[in-house]
């Protein structure tokens, strides 16, 4: 028979996140599947965990095809004066 239900233990094991991660999320209300109680136990759906997954990797592969790096200038970054000057240049004071 199919598990349905796994432990938190056993999420962070597929998740390849530490139990206590996996308890600080359930706490904070963070990024985790949905939580079935048994009792007081939480459990999650196996069906969940997967689609939990399959959201991540849909959003981190689109995020890095969008995203381009920044273009770091070259040289030393203005002072504060030079900041300053520039803002009261550009503003007809």
């Amino acid at each position: 028979m199919q598990q349905l239900l796994v432990s938190p233990a056993e999420l962070a094991a597929m998740l390849g996140l530490s139990l206590r991660t996996i308890y600080h999320r359930l706490h904070t209300n963070g990024d985790l599947p949905t939580v079935i109680r048994i009792g007081r136990l939480p459990r999650f759906a196996i069906v969940d965990v997967h689609i939990l997954l399959d959201a991540k990797r849909n959003t981190s592969t689109s995020s890095t095809e969008q995203a381009s790096a920044p273009v770091r200038r070259r040289g030393r970054p203005p002072t504060q004066g030079e900041q300053i000057a520039k803002r009261h240049a550009g503003s007809g004071v």
